[in-house]
């Protein structure tokens, strides 16, 4: 992880790409020691390369190391507690750097 406060965001949030697989796949990567068909998509997850991003705004962005996560569609939501967790955690980051 990078020492600077955008390599922590980088390290923590990105684009969330959701899958939805068939049955049949999630019998066969059980079946294969994986826990869901998210994780055949790991080795995926980190972009080392320069990429463009669009904003709600339309500008373009240079983006770079970037974070993917991927997740199941119908895998359960997180609740707003852990929501207000992680809140806290950033909050109390951003506080010591102050």
């Amino acid at each position: 992880m990078e020492g600077d406060s955008v390599g922590f965001f980088r390290s923590i949030y990105g684009p969330s790409i959701c899958l939805i697989s068939s049955s049949d796949a999630d019998i066969c990567v059980t079946r294969n020691g994986l826990d869901g068909f998210d994780q055949l998509f790991g080795p995926f997850s980190i972009v080392h390369s320069e990429m463009t991003s669009r904003d709600s705004q339309g500008q373009l962005h240079s983006v770079s190391k970037i974070k993917l996560r991927f997740t199941q569609l119908d895998q359960n939501k997180i609740d707003q507690n852990e929501i207000n967790n992680r809140l806290q955690v950033l909050h109390k980051y951003y506080t010591i750097l102050d």
